[in-house]
């Protein structure tokens, strides 16, 4: 399961010597822990209260966000919920995965860290590094 800092980064032991990371750090009693769920196949109707308000039903959220485009402001059908508590997130998870919400079959699961996408341009080209030849 993801696991974050109240202030959304996840907890690095080179940022923060002294504390235990991963599933370690979740079994931590009394630690500020925020676990991150993903919800996926949302309907574009559905906005952030109407996903905060079906994961209130479970436990304490933190936060809910439907992803939109950023050009239309269009839903792009996925979300995050953010729970305070990790036994309440799990029941979640297991409770509302594969249930109907406003006529679309969710999937619902723990998030993943957000994999970093590498940049940088090709290699060779016109102009690029010279004459092969």
């Amino acid at each position: 399961m993801y696991v974050a800092w109240s202030d959304g980064h996840a907890p690095h032991r080179k940022d923060r010597p002294g504390i235990r990371t991963g599933r370690d750090f979740r079994d931590a009693p009394g630690k500020d822990v925020i676990v991150k769920i993903y919800v996926g196949n949302l309907s574009y109707s559905t906005d952030d209260e109407g996903l905060m308000q079906l994961f209130q039903q479970h436990g304490t959220v933190a936060s809910a966000n439907v992803v939109k485009d950023r050009d239309t402001g269009q839903s792009r059908g996925f979300g995050f919920v953010e729970m305070d508590n990790d036994d309440e997130a799990r029941k979640a998870i297991e409770s509302l995965d594969g249930t109907q919400l406003d006529g679309r079959t969710l999937r619902v699961n723990e998030a993943r860290p957000k994999e970093r996408r590498g940049g940088g341009g090709g290699r060779g080209g016109p102009g690029r590094g010279g004459n092969r030849w």
